[in-house]
């Protein structure tokens, strides 16, 4: 029986990294939203949906309007580094308001934002 070669526990140890990196990797960018709040428009052709996308060690957390039709979806806004809608309400049919937060932040002060839908 032959003892192992100092290029085999080096091919093994490369193996090893490359399978680590890889697996450090594919969670990072599987940051899944929750979705908070899904709003029906009179006489529009989409649903309205809000979702929020956690924050991580690498990642900001974020919020995300979005207009979901039938076949397709469309970013409307993504407004980063929040991570908590306190307060929602859609103005006519042209405007959404969002009062947003960002509870990571030593000083948490809410945002208002305004958005116009198509």
């Amino acid at each position: 029986m032959k003892p192992y070669t100092p290029k085999f526990f080096l091919i093994v140890l490369f193996s090893l990294i490359v399978l680590n990196l890889f697996s450090c990797i594919s969670p990072l960018s599987e940051s899944k939203p929750s979705v908070f709040k899904t709003i029906k428009l009179p006489n529009k052709g989409y649903l309205l949906n809000v979702e929020i996308y956690p924050s991580d060690a690498t990642i900001q957390g974020s919020v995300t309007v979005l207009a979901k039709y039938i076949d397709s979806t469309s970013v409307l806004g993504r407004f980063e580094r929040y991570n908590q809608i306190f307060m929602d309400s859609v103005l006519g049919d042209s405007m959404i308001m969002l009062c947003l937060k960002d509870t990571n932040s030593s000083v948490i002060i809410a945002d208002t934002i305004y958005l116009k839908l198509p």
